[in-house]
């Protein structure tokens, strides 16, 4: 038996093909601003709410939840070393 392949979605159509809704711009993931760990976790709302409304599949939303997951951890480990690093600049100067 075939596997049905997905169709692809056009901008802002559901997962079941459904017309694009008013403000399903929302669930436009590209043009999401991610300078932040705040902005990260802002986006991930949207993300959920996106997969719960059925406006992203699981595995888009999968994609992102992980990606966001990694730019969170590195944004921390980020802002660890250079607070490492101010310390350390701070008792080499005493």
């Amino acid at each position: 038996m075939k596997r049905k392949t997905p169709k692809k979605r056009t901008k802002n159509q559901t997962v079941k093909g459904a017309p694009p809704v008013a403000g399903d711009d929302y669930y436009n993931l590209a043009d999401a601003r991610l300078e932040s760990v705040e902005d990260a976790r802002r986006l991930m709302g949207r993300v959920t709410l996106g997969f719960l409304k059925k406006r992203l599949d699981s595995v888009e939303a999968k994609t992102v939840a992980y990606l966001l997951s990694v730019y969170c951890q590195i944004s921390k480990d980020s802002d660890f070393e250079k607070r490492l690093s101010d310390i350390e600049e701070q008792l080499r100067g005493t």
